[in-house]
């Protein structure tokens, strides 16, 4: 596989190559299962959105306009699916579609 850069010279990663990656923290995942807004100033993370709910926001120093906030449902749901992920300078917000119940979201940030 190579990965391409902005400079011009490829990154070449072959099967055994190491890659070093940097901890950027711990996940902070939402364990009390109570749905609503939180604030988690990881990379990494979890919250809840409840029955008939379709926003969150999640307040994280991270974060800024110019970031980009992966999020995936983690919640076995038929109906609900993700319709949008907008960062902010501070927070981002998660908005769903479609939940019969209480959703779970899995949430990272790349800046």
């Amino acid at each position: 596989m190579t990965l391409r850069a902005a400079s011009a010279n490829p990154a070449t990663i072959t099967s055994g190559t190491a890659i070093g990656l940097t901890n950027l923290g711990t996940t902070s995942a939402d364990s009390s299962g109570t749905p609503g807004n939180q604030t988690s100033n990881t990379p990494s993370g979890r919250c809840s959105i409840a029955a008939a709910g379709t926003t969150v926001t999640v307040t994280n120093s991270l974060v800024t306009a110019a970031s980009r906030v992966f999020a995936v449902i983690a919640t076995a749901d038929a109906t609900a699916r993700l319709s949008h992920v907008v960062p902010g300078a501070g927070s981002f917000t998660i908005t769903i579609v479609a939940a019969t119940g209480t959703t779970n979201i899995n949430w990272f940030v790349i800046n």
